[in-house]
């Protein structure tokens, strides 16, 4: 499932980075004035993020599944989403 892209009602087109982490595009967006709202509509975009913009780079990300050399985090250390959430339950103290 890595790497593929997913037609997603919710976020449109998603896609799986070796991480695991799921990035998409986001969007930027205002409150309509009460005058211009009609039910159910309540925002305007006013700009879209793009996915490789709107999340932490892989390249920056801590997975050790993705660069084992670089992947220093002790258990417990680590700021939450640092980490890459398959190896994360691995690492908690029992």
């Amino acid at each position: 499932m890595k790497d593929d892209e997913i037609d997603d009602p919710l976020f449109a087109h998603l896609k799986v980075r070796p991480d695991g982490r799921a990035i998409h595009d986001t969007y930027l967006a205002r409150v309509k004035a009460p005058g211009q709202k009609k039910p159910w509509d309540y925002y305007v975009i006013q700009s879209t993020i793009p996915a490789d913009k709107a999340f932490k780079p892989l390249a920056k990300g801590n997975c050790p599944i993705v660069n084992p050399m670089t992947a220093t985090i002790e258990a417990g250390s680590a700021a939450a989403g640092d980490h890459c959430p398959q190896v994360g339950d691995v690492r908690r103290p029992t």
